[in-house]
């Protein structure tokens, strides 16, 4: 079977927003894309931004999801970060800013089950989320 890394890489957005919904986090930006890069989810709860990076893959890939961000990436999110709240004078300053990385692995019967579908807005999302399919960690990214 041929894996669609972007498929796999959109479900695990997918995922991941829904999962951080259900925590409480209020979804400000998905996708925020300048010219140093892109952050995949941008959220608040309470008194704190948080800048989240999704990384999915699948189970029989030899590298966890989490292990693919590296110093440069981290760079280049944190420069997005910043040019963010730049961007969008509306935010404060004053709160918090956490960056997570978020590492999902899929297994091979949700990837079978995605992999069918031809508009990843076809994805019944709540179906995904009430399967055992997945495995979500959030890491802390100390900046």
């Amino acid at each position: 079977m041929k894996k669609n890394n972007k498929l796999i890489g959109k479900v695990g957005e997918i995922i991941a927003a829904s999962y951080l919904m259900e925590k409480g986090y209020n979804i400000i930006k998905k996708n925020f894309l300048s010219k140093f890069g892109e952050i995949d989810i941008i959220c608040e709860k309470k008194d704190c931004y948080y800048f989240f990076e999704v990384k999915t893959r699948l189970n029989d890939e030899h590298i966890k999801p989490f292990e693919s961000v590296d110093n440069r990436k981290i760079r280049k999110i944190l420069n997005t970060m910043y040019f963010f709240l730049q961007k969008h004078g509306k935010l404060s300053f004053d709160k918090d800013r956490k960056l997570k990385i978020i590492s999902l692995t899929l297994n091979e019967n949700l990837y079978a089950a995605v992999s069918l579908i031809k508009d990843l807005n076809e994805i019944d999302y709540e179906n995904i989320l009430e399967g055992e399919d997945y495995k979500i960690e959030i890491l802390d990214v100390y900046i």
